[in-house]
């Protein structure tokens, strides 16, 4: 009977510890990243009275059918964000997070050369240019750009982008194309990445040149989200 009492004893102790063991640490959840768009728009007074308020639209992915129920815009976008125009700019604190309804793929196969550090399926969208517009028409477009004074060749546009989590894209690749007659190179084009992207709201920029490779005429295409200096707002109306 002592021998009964004490196995029993040493079971409860046992389970005493088992029922104690600290739990295991949370999950550290990783919050996006948001961002504010604090717009100044180059003479920006100019356009006072032809702007009354900015949008953001984003293109839905969903079948057609749906798309037709959620707006009737020919390109399929959706306003899903909205703000007075100041007189010379604009505020605007981009949504977090986006609908899924607006999200896609962003780099899912992409060529030869790009290397992905993250889930390459990864969720996202992205935007170039703010809608302007006055009575509720669109009546132009808000965008970012500079002017590079060591190689004025260079065009640059800025846009904001999206992603459900933390990715890195980098690498570069080449497309060409060929006369179908002769089959010679007709053109050669360069396509670079360098972005590591947070999870939430990014910057990223575009630049491109015009470049001859041995003779035959393309572009240079850069994509990048290194900080970059001397950006500023413009306004091109429709």
């Amino acid at each position: 009977m002592k021998m009964i009492r004490h196995f029993f004893c040493l079971n409860m102790v046992f389970l005493f510890f088992v029922a104690c063991d600290p739990p295991d640490p949370p999950v550290k959840q990783i919050p996006f990243t948001p961002i504010t768009i604090l717009a100044t728009i180059e003479n920006g007074q100019e356009y006072a009275s032809i702007v009354d308020s900015v949008q953001i639209a984003m293109e839905l992915n969903l079948p057609d059918e749906q798309i037709a129920q959620e707006t009737n815009r020919e390109d399929k976008k959706v306003v899903v964000i909205t703000a007075p125009y100041t007189g010379s700019g604009f505020e605007i604190v981009l949504p977090i997070p986006v609908k899924s309804e607006c999200l896609f793929p962003l780099f899912y196969d992409m060529p030869e050369g790009i290397e992905i550090e993250g889930d390459a399926k990864v969720d996202g969208m992205a935007f170039w240019e703010v809608e302007a517009v006055k009575d509720g028409n669109i009546v132009g477009y808000f965008y970012q750009s500079k002017t590079d004074d060591e190689d004025k060749a260079w065009w640059y546009k800025t846009a904001y982008a999206f992603v459900v989590k933390s990715i890195s894209v980098e690498g570069e690749f080449y497309t060409s194309k060929k006369d179908s007659t002769t089959n010679k190179v007709t053109r050669i084009d360069e396509h670079e990445y360098k972005c590591k992207f947070k999870k939430g709201w990014n910057v990223m920029h575009y630049r491109e040149k015009d470049i001859l490779t041995d003779g035959v005429p393309g572009i240079r295409v850069e994509y990048f989200t290194e900080k970059l200096s001397g950006v500023q707002w413009y306004f091109d109306p429709k």
